[in-house]
């Protein structure tokens, strides 16, 4: 009986210490709208750490890191190999819920801040992003990484798969402020926000916001339009293209 007492003394302590410290997130805008000139707009995030009486911070203070993930997506990488001189696509892997976009901000480098284990489970850092495989091959999982890497690449290429391990701004022991570069060519959809607060390797604090990222206008009428009446978006467009052909004909026909 007193070893189960003891016991449940150390879970409620170490829960206590478990939230001990809480995040306090804003964020500059919630929502992102698109219109025919978007090219990238810019979200700041910047908050506080709050903590309860008599906890102290290691004597390195804080590390904060945000990443903003969204939305997800079911990709396939394909493989080109050259045969008798022609590239085709042969092998291909089917990954599941990969993130379309991924920027991280943080005051140094992830590995810096704690073990490859937390990093792993909290997906902090391109490497550590989860792609889940559809395959009905059993070597397959195993033979995946070179595809994951190749959609990383990919999307490191067009910004959309980003890192700025110097971008957090520490105000002051607890404030914090960093600003995400949002690309163009984003998806429209529902974006997370994370930020992880560290101290001494060990994760203390989590907060998560969410970010709508959205067309506007004539777009959004057009978007809606096309994915609630799809047959008439069809023929509508067969009918504009045939219309803009003919006229095209008659104001450049030559005599």
């Amino acid at each position: 009986m007193a070893r189960l007492i003891a016991i449940c003394i150390m879970l409620v302590v170490t829960a206590s210490a478990a939230f001990a410290e809480r995040v306090v997130l804003a964020v500059s805008s919630e929502r992102v709208a698109i219109n025919s000139n978007f090219s990238g707009t810019d979200i700041t995030l910047f908050g506080s750490i709050e903590r309860d009486g008599g906890v102290y911070m290691g004597e390195e203070g804080y590390d904060v890191v945000a990443v903003v993930k969204g939305p997800p997506v079911d990709v396939v990488t394909r493989k080109k190999e050259r045969i008798f001189g022609v590239w085709i696509n042969r092998n291909s892997r089917t990954f599941l819920n990969v993130p379309s976009f991924y920027a991280l901000s943080s005051n140094r480098p992830p590995d810096d801040i704690a073990q490859s284990q937390a990093l792993q489970a909290n997906q902090i850092g391109l490497e550590n992003i989860i792609f889940p495989v559809v395959t009905d091959s059993i070597e397959a999982p195993a033979n995946s990484t070179e595809f994951a890497l190749a959609y990383r690449r990919l999307k490191a290429d067009n910004d959309l798969f980003s890192m700025d391990v110097e971008g957090m701004e520490l105000l002051t022991p607890t404030l914090f402020k960093t600003t995400i570069r949002i690309p163009g060519r984003v998806s429209v959809g529902t974006y997370s926000i994370e930020v992880f607060v560290f101290d001494e390797g060990a994760l203390v604090a989590h907060d998560e916001q969410t970010l709508w990222i959205s067309k506007a206008g004539l777009e959004q009428l057009i978007y809606d339009f096309s994915r609630e009446r799809g047959l008439w978006f069809g023929v509508f467009a067969v009918v504009l293209a045939i219309f803009v052909g003919w006229f095209g004909g008659v104001v450049f026909r030559r005599e």
